[in-house]
């Protein structure tokens, strides 16, 4: 299985309200039998504290302002979120 890795920031949104600036990566697989994208955020933990209680979070890329609706899994120790991707839309 190919996978590329994508790394960048973005604006946060939980519950369609911009809660500010991310740092994210997320794998990209390019075949095989898991095409789940899952990835990392990081970098506003009040953002991310808001995104656990969020119903719907997306983020919004810079500079392509593609769009990543994300469902966060759970917090790592140093407070960064694990998400999976549940859909990508581009500008």
């Amino acid at each position: 299985m190919s996978v590329s890795i994508l790394h960048g920031t973005g604006r946060l949104f939980c519950d369609g309200l911009d809660k500010g600036e991310i740092e994210f990566s997320i794998a990209l697989p390019a075949d095989g039998p898991d095409l789940t994208k899952r990835g990392k955020l990081w970098g506003n933990k009040s953002a991310i504290g808001e995104a656990m209680q969020a119903s719907s979070i997306r983020v919004v890329t810079s500079p392509t302002n593609d769009i990543l609706d994300i469902e966060v899994d759970e917090l790592d120790r140093d407070g960064s979120a694990i998400f999976t991707a549940l859909a990508t839309t581009s500008a």
